[in-house]
């Protein structure tokens, strides 16, 4: 509540002779002139502190606290500043309160050190620019500063003890680039040694299967020595490189490198060795695959112990190469994917080369490589016209957790009008998120349709605003993947989210055709279609398990680390 009377003091010229009006010593005519003045000052056709003093003194109490004594700032105006104009002025010109630089009492000593009120704006104005800059430090600084969101994507972090391994099924006329079925994620202490005896056996030549897996070996004191593959079919390991690059991951080569050990023709089991070193305390990070085609079935990765004698590598000395709550999948968009193997900017960066690659559908996707400030990641462009699609298939047990983040460019006008942008198609039916008008402009009803049910309506959207797209693939035990029974799904404002993400509320359970067909030993899978819709695609993201809250919060701020690999 302001003090009024100080207020219009402070702007009026002459001032009431307050004085006299509290002690009475003043005539009727000397009264009737100081509250004339008043009235003058009290005009409605202009705005000012003193206007709005003199209206509260002489029209409507509490008048006053409705006008922005901020902008009666000027330009050439010094510090110290109020703290409240500074924090209008950094809201008004798009800042957040979770910027790091929003003003605050442990701050203001840096604002009120900016020489005038214009180099004030024009520092935000500044941040504001910064925030779309060229130069990753640049721009990672001024996103903190200016929205709080931290968008460093690639941090060392804490050993954690694994291998991550991916399962796929295998075309044996192209073990490259086929559209292979992919069947999840394990995470185990040590990489596979597979061989007639163990559990994969009784499904020796009945499912054609691959394998891919990622880890970073640490050797007490490095190591430096020889290591070999053996396997009954297709097999490679590569050691702080792509898994597929350049230089061709193609059927039937043969060779090693200081970074390679390559053997991938169709035969018995077969040895192939290569000479590394592996420095203790820096990233090793290996990336392995391997096939079965036909016949028998063996593989094993062991090194050389310097004794004579070939040994697995211990779990010891095995260690993850991300976070194990990151995600298993991560299709972004890259500038130059061919450095990683890819063909295609939209890709997996540890599997895009080979397997889990996107390409187009119809028309031409477009790529905006700047990162945006409130997903700190680049986009892929699509319009009406244009579609992708994963090239793999997968089994919708594959995956608990799928994330979309997406931004609607052009919704539709009406109810009567429906824009299909994601499709799951599959042989027993579709799954597909879908976006209707509702008769307001720059807004729709997003919908979840499954398998001829139904459509299931999950919230309102706008466009121009990024959001988080969350489907779930529920089971009756977590643990068990024939479980498997219905989904549910969920969406919500990305900076919504990133403040608070218990925001998130997820549809009721929505059957599926046939679940119990969706398992290991049957043909079913899908396949994954994005666009004819207006939409910028920031990510997606697939989990073998539910994000919590905790992790919901995480993905909204994409914050999850990596270990720092391929320069």
């Amino acid at each position: 509540m302001k003090d009024v009377s100080s207020v219009y003091q402070q702007r009026a010229i002459p001032n009431l002779n307050e004085l006299s009006l509290r002690n009475g010593k003043l005539t009727i005519s000397q009264a009737l002139t100081e509250f004339n003045s008043i009235n003058e000052q009290a005009s409605p056709s202009v705005e000012s502190g003193l206007r709005y003093a003199a209206r509260d003194l002489y029209y409507t109490a509490g008048v006053v606290d409705k006008y922005d004594f901020c902008s009666e700032i000027q330009d050439k105006s010094s510090g110290p500043y109020k703290l409240e104009c500074l924090q209008k002025m950094f809201i008004t010109m798009g800042g957040q309160k979770t910027g790091t630089m929003y003003p605050s009492e442990q701050n203001l000593a840096q604002w009120d050190a900016i020489s005038s009120w214009r180099n004030v704006k024009n520092y935000i104005q500044q941040l504001q620019a910064d925030t779309t800059s060229i130069t990753r430090s640049v721009q990672d600084t001024a996103i903190k500063a200016y929205y709080g969101i931290t968008t460093q994507e690639i941090v060392l972090f804490q050993q954690i003890p694994g291998v991550e391994i991916f399962w796929f099924s295998l075309n044996p006329s192209n073990n490259i680039t086929d559209s292979t079925i992919f069947f999840g994620r394990r995470i185990r202490p040590t990489i596979p040694s597979i061989n007639p005896t163990n559990e994969l056996k009784r499904v020796a030549n009945m499912t054609m299967v691959s394998m891919e897996f990622f880890t970073n070996i640490q050797f007490p004191g490095g190591f430096r020595g020889t290591l070999r593959i053996v396997s009954g079919d297709g097999a490679s390991v590569y050691l702080n490189k792509p898994i597929s690059t350049a230089e061709g991951f193609k059927q039937n080569a043969v060779y090693s490198d200081a970074n390679s050990i390559v053997g991938l023709p169709f035969q018995p089991p077969t040895q192939y060795t290569g000479v590394w070193s592996m420095p203790s305390g820096s990233p090793n990070v290996v990336s392995g695959f391997w096939c079965q085609a036909h016949g028998g079935l063996y593989y094993s990765f062991q090194y050389n112990d310097t004794k004579g004698g070939w040994n697995d590598i211990p779990s010891s000395a095995l260690f993850l190469t991300q976070e194990a709550f990151a995600p298993m999948v991560n299709f972004q968009v890259y500038t130059y994917p061919v450095g990683f193997g890819a063909d295609f900017n939209f890709a997996d960066v540890r599997m895009g080369g080979l397997k889990m690659k996107w390409s187009t559908l119809t028309g031409t996707p477009g790529w905006d490589y700047l990162k945006n400030a409130i997903t700190g990641v680049p986009c892929m462009n699509l319009r009406g016209d244009c579609s992708v699609k994963l090239n793999n298939t997968f089994k919708m047990y594959s995956f608990m957790t799928m994330t979309f983040c997406i931004q609607f460019n052009a919704l539709p006008n009406n109810f009567v009008n429906m824009q299909e942008f994601i499709s799951m198609n599959g042989q027993l039916g579709k799954v597909a998120f879908r976006v209707i008008g509702n008769g307001s402009y720059g807004q729709g009803v997003l919908q979840v349709y499954c398998d001829g049910f139904s459509p299931v309506a999950i919230g309102t959207v706008k466009q121009g605003v990024p959001y988080l797209i969350v489907l779930r693939v529920n089971r009756e035990i977590e643990s068990d993947i024939y479980t498997v029974n219905n989904l549910s799904a969920g969406a919500q404002e990305l900076t919504v989210l990133q403040a608070d993400p218990t925001s998130l509320q997820y549809t009721a359970q929505i059957p599926f055709a046939t679940p119990s067909k969706s398992n290991p030993n049957s043909n079913e899978s899908r396949n994954l279609v994005m666009g004819n819709s207006a939409i910028d695609v920031f990510w997606i993201h697939m989990y073998d398990y539910y994000l919590d809250t905790l992790g919901i919060g995480r993905e909204a701020r994409n914050d999850w680390k990596y270990l720092k690999k391929y320069n």
